[in-house]
């Protein structure tokens, strides 16, 4: 096929820059909170204790961030904070408090509920709740069934209607089964007793119906039950989730429809919700009456078109604190705070019933606070209660009034009766009391000190009050005091050794007393089997001046007990053991050409020249029998000396002669030559118009023509003119430079654009300047995505003239041919009035398919008319001589 390309004017500016990329900064802000260490008392088990000491003592003494997340992490103090630890500390060692004294940050609360209710005390200081309030009832709209199963068995009371199915068993004098669809007329086919009307009858009525027609007419005994039942459309309207028409089983309950719908918003009630039937309402249900009392009598079967409508809430009152089910409750009449205890489950045995306390919003002007005596019954019937009062019922106590508590690194850590005139001597009577390892040189009384109750912290010297009966450390103690004993890592870093290198498993490792290299060793799993045992290393720290020395001893002796080489460790000691393999260096031979497995391979003292071909996978087939290189390296002096090269027949080394069999030496190579003109097999692809198209093996040096008459020679319908040849090696040659072309562009176009950036004055020349970038880069991109296709130009007549033309060319593997079929059309494109295909005439040139085309347009440019044959060559206005109204077509 033939394509004329007439060429339309355009104009493409190559000085065009890439646009600007505006710089972006910012400032990476890092903040970090304070922990809050208050947990619940517990002792320290040895794991929560070890992750804490392992941490400390990094800050000259101070807590450490590890330590204090450890902490964090740790039941141990409660309502200690690592500052208190601190400061106690200095007060003991008489140092004022300093800057490191930090203060907690609080984390923002989430909001994870916003009922109406939360949105009252929204714009107010803190409630006073211990935890954000609940609207009451409103889980039951999540993650619950929409629909009732279908296997669920019929109420008896059940209306048939339209689309519901009958299962009808017949035996007697007729054993049949049928399953009967209730039809729009609201009847059913009985077979040998004709149309039967059931809707608008019960399920019961229904089968006594039945059953006496099937008895009275075919003389049969039936059973009847219900098959798929029907659906209704219902409307849920009002403060719901999702409002709308849904679609239900004729089984659902108003309860079924409400949960579809997703369930009251909070600012819907669930305490006269409304069902609605032919514009009357049928009834309100209050859902309270199903959640507190499990009624359900009004929850009653829906029918088709019924409306759901949920209004918005009624009044709201919040009950918290010491109520069994602190919550906030919807008021459907007058509610007195007898009765709002009763929703919220009643009073806990710990509630102050003096003192009740009603937040209240009054007149919608300000704020009040009513402090109610619960004690008295009438007060309780009596005391209404008004929208949006909060009850808030405290705690008769916060504590014990009679207990102080001990924490930390002792057997029996808790809570103690506090007697009159009680001291530590009492609580603490001896080193019996601690855990081993007790810091005893500061432990801490935290305090709440009266009238306002603020913390003081009081140290002490716990071993002067154990071991010298000191009377100033004996400290009369007071309710609530909580007494903190800390273990002596608390506040530095427990000791360690630590093991590298050939044992199991290295690390780190506690230091003991009387720990030698040998119990090390076995701590960390024994000696790998590559362990060099004459020596090892042990680096020893010196704890004042951080100065490392090394000692070397027998590792092998150090393992047999020998008190000598089995070295008594210190803290902070670290034991390298080192690898044979760091002394004796792992020796290699190497072999390369034509064998199976080319590379290194270890060398043994023994291995000959076929053992490294038998390591190697064996000859290939290509291998040259007579000969191959062996290279050795000659080293004198520390130095290579020189290389030897020796010639090995392979054949008779293979053979067994051991004048060539030669035992190699470390590091010799192996070359195995291929054998003179050996070649895989090749093959060339011929495809089209050819009697015998497929893929041909190709001897070296031969020719086009060759395997075309091989292939039986062109077809009759052969377009021999539009060859289509394509070489391998071509295409990777055609795409380096197509890709070469890519980066000079893109080269050109950066220093190009840079300098246009420089030189634009005004902001209508940077416009121009970034639509040339644009299309540039569009241009790059489209060239990118181009593939080369290794096309070679090839012009082949016949057979015979190929054979004495230079095209005959000699064949490369996977060379492909493709012999076209004639053509019968030429084709028209560029700026022409009509682009299309015309069918091909013998004695037609260019201007006749043009003016097929309507001829060429304005905007036409004649000079650059050309013409791409078939074969792959291109005929140019520009080429001298050219005149495209003559020029013919073939």
């Amino acid at each position: 096929m033939l394509f004329i390309m007439l060429a339309a004017l355009s104009a493409f500016s190559l000085n065009a820059r890439p646009a600007e990329a505006s710089p972006q900064s910012g400032a990476v802000q890092q903040a970090a909170a304070a922990p809050n260490i208050a947990a619940e008392v517990q002792r320290l088990n040895p794991g929560q204790r070890g992750a804490i000491e392992k941490e400390l003592s990094k800050t000259g003494g101070a807590l450490t961030p590890e330590a204090i997340e450890a902490l964090r992490k740790s039941p141990e103090f409660k309502g200690l904070k690592p500052e208190e630890i601190i400061k106690g500390k200095q007060i003991l060692d008489k140092v004022e408090p300093g800057a490191e004294e930090k203060k907690q940050a609080k984390e923002p609360q989430e909001d994870r509920w916003q009922s109406l209710f939360d949105r009252y005390f929204s714009a107010s200081p803190d409630a006073g709740l211990t935890e954000r309030l609940k609207p009451f009832g409103y889980d039951l709209f999540v993650e619950t069934a929409l629909t009732p199963p279908q296997d669920l068995p019929v109420a008896s009371d059940y209306m048939i209607g339209p689309g519901d199915e009958i299962n009808v068993l017949l035996w007697g004098r007729i054993n049949e089964q049928y399953v009967l669809t209730v039809n729009r007329d609201g009847s059913i086919q009985f077979p040998n007793i004709g149309p039967l009307s059931v809707a608008g009858m019960t399920f019961d009525e229904t089968k006594r119906y039945i059953s006496g027609q099937a008895k009275k007419i075919i003389g049969a005994e039936i059973n009847l039950t219900m098959g798929r039942l029907r659906s209704i459309q219902v409307f849920v309207l009002g403060e719901v989730k999702k409002p709308g028409a849904y679609s239900v089983s004729a089984m659902a309950t108003l309860t079924n429809a409400l949960m579809a719908s997703g369930g009251p918003t909070f600012i819907g009630s669930l305490r006269r919700v409304e069902l609605k039937r032919t514009n009357k309402t049928t009834t309100v249900m209050d859902f309270y009456d199903l959640l507190l009392k499990g009624n359900k009598s009004r929850d009653l079967r829906l029918q088709n078109g019924d409306v759901i409508f949920v209004p918005t809430v009624g009044p709201l009152v919040g009950i918290a604190g010491n109520a069994k089910r602190p919550a906030v409750y919807e008021l459907r009449e007058a509610t007195t705070l007898s009765d709002a205890f009763e929703l919220a489950g009643g009073i806990i045995p710990t509630a102050y019933m003096q003192r009740i306390q009603v937040e209240r919003v009054e007149k919608n002007e300000r704020r009040i606070v009513i402090d109610v005596n619960a004690k008295d019954a009438e007060t309780l019937k009596n005391f209404i209660l008004l929208d949006a009062d909060l009850v808030k019922v405290t705690s008769i106590v916060d504590k014990d009034v009679n207990a102080v508590y001990v924490y930390g690194n002792v057997k029996r850590p808790g809570k103690y009766e506090l007697k009159a005139g009680m001291r530590l001597k009492d609580i603490l009577k001896d080193e019996t009391a601690l855990l081993p390892e007790t810091h005893l040189e500061y432990a801490l009384i935290k305090r709440p000190a009266p009238p306002v109750y603020e913390t003081r912290l009081i140290p002490f010297n716990l071993g002067r009050l154990l071991f010298e009966g000191s009377k100033s450390d004996d400290i009369e103690l007071k309710p609530q005091d909580s007494v903190y004993i800390f273990s002596k890592w608390f506040f530095k870093e427990k000791p360690y050794v630590v093991v590298e290198g050939e044992v199991r498993t290295s690390g780190q490792y506690p230091f003991e007393q009387n720990l030698t290299v040998k119990d090390l060793v076995l701590q960390a799993g024994g000696l790998t089997n590559n362990a060099y045992l004459d020596e090892f290393e042990v680096y020893r720290t010196n704890p004042s001046t951080r100065e490392a020395t090394l000692k070397r001893f027998s590792l092998s002796k150090a393992m047999e007990g020998d008190s000598a080489h089995n070295l008594e460790l210190q803290a902070m000691d670290r034991v390298v053991v080192h690898s044979v393999w760091e002394f004796t260096p792992r020796q290699s031979l190497s072999i390369y050409g034509e064998v199976s497995k080319k590379g290194q391979f270890p060398y043994a003292s023994n291995m000959t020249v076929s053992d490294l071909i038998f390591a190697a996978g064996g000859l290939l087939e290509s291998a040259y029998p007579g000969e191959a290189e062996l290279t050795s390296a000659v080293i004198k002096d520390g130095k290579v000396f020189s290389i030897e090269t020796r010639v090995i027949d392979i054949k008779e080394a293979l053979g067994g002669d051991p004048a060539q069999n030669i035992l190699l030496k470390p590091y010799d190579s192996l070359f195995v030559k291929k054998i003179p003109d050996w070649r895989e097999t090749e093959h060339v692809v011929l495809l089209g118009e050819v009697k015998f198209p497929g893929n041909y093996t190709i001897k070296r040096g031969e020719r086009l023509s060759s395997v075309l008459k091989r292939a039986g020679g062109l077809a009759p319908n052969a377009y021999a003119e539009g060859v289509l040849f394509t070489r391998k090696s071509l295409k990777e040659l055609q795409q380096k430079s197509l890709e070469d072309v890519v980066s000079r562009l893109e080269q050109e176009l950066l220093s190009r654009s840079i300098e246009s950036v420089e030189t634009a004055l005004t902001p209508e020349a940077a416009m121009q300047e970034k639509t040339a970038i644009e299309q540039k880069n569009a241009l790059i991109k489209k060239l990118k995505e181009a593939t080369a296709k290794g096309r070679l130009y090839i012009k082949i007549s016949d057979i015979e003239r190929l054979e004495r033309s230079s095209y005959d060319i000699e064949l490369e593997h996977l060379d492909a041919i493709t012999i076209p079929a004639r053509p019968g059309s030429v084709t028209v494109l560029g700026s022409v009035f009509n682009p299309n295909s015309f069918v091909f005439a013998p004695k037609g040139d260019a201007s006749d398919y043009i003016d097929l085309a309507g001829g060429l347009t304005r905007n036409a440019d004649e000079g650059s008319i050309y013409i791409l044959k078939a074969d792959g060559s291109a005929l140019s206005a520009r080429q001298e001589g050219w005149g495209f109204m003559s020029t013919r077509l073939n």
